[in-house]
């Protein structure tokens, strides 16, 4: 028979694993319907974005996007932020986009990286431009190129594809002082 303070601790224990049961199928309810659920539905009837996915991995929601073929990049991108951001607090979480390239495009996109990667390494966005406008006009490829305080964006088109990448500017603390 079972002493009375082996009952307790017994009772305890399943208690807890219930409570913490609980808990969690209460939290990912939460996660599911009342952020990912909401937030997808939200994106897809945006009429820049084709199609939304969101998972949660390692605490960081992935949101993977398919976008329709748009004018400007900067602007969808930074609306498609934005319904996310009042959704999702604590920048926990990132943007994935997935486009509608072609191997043409992909060619090309593999081209411009040395000299991509070169200007956003040195914040030299103006020979940025020039370099993949040189490139992308032998190709007979549209492309454009936006830059705003939080990143580069990256547009190229020919006529049935098109191809976005957006890359993060380093930001850069100064820490003040005068002059001499």
């Amino acid at each position: 028979m079972m002493k009375n303070s082996e009952f307790k601790i017994i009772t305890a224990m399943i208690s807890l694993i219930l409570t913490l049961a609980l808990l969690l199928g209460g939290y990912n309810l939460y996660n599911k319907y009342m952020v990912e659920k909401p937030l997808t539905t939200q994106l897809a009837a945006m009429p820049s974005v084709k199609s939304a996915k969101i998972t949660k991995v390692n605490k960081v929601y992935l949101i993977q996007l398919k976008l329709e073929r748009v004018n400007n990049i900067q602007e969808s991108y930074s609306e498609i932020e934005s319904k996310i951001s009042s959704s999702i607090k604590n920048d926990n979480y990132k943007i994935e986009i997935q486009d509608a390239g072609s191997e043409e495009l992909a060619e090309l996109f593999n081209e411009f990286q040395p000299a991509l990667y070169q200007g956003l390494s040195q914040q030299q966005y103006l020979w940025l431009e020039e370099q993949l406008q040189q490139c992308s006009s032998n190709k007979g490829v549209e492309f454009r190129l936006f830059v705003d305080d939080k990143r580069v964006y990256l547009q190229l088109e020919d006529a049935g594809s098109y191809l976005y990448k957006t890359f993060a500017i380093a930001q850069t603390e100064t820490k003040g002082g005068g002059g001499s």
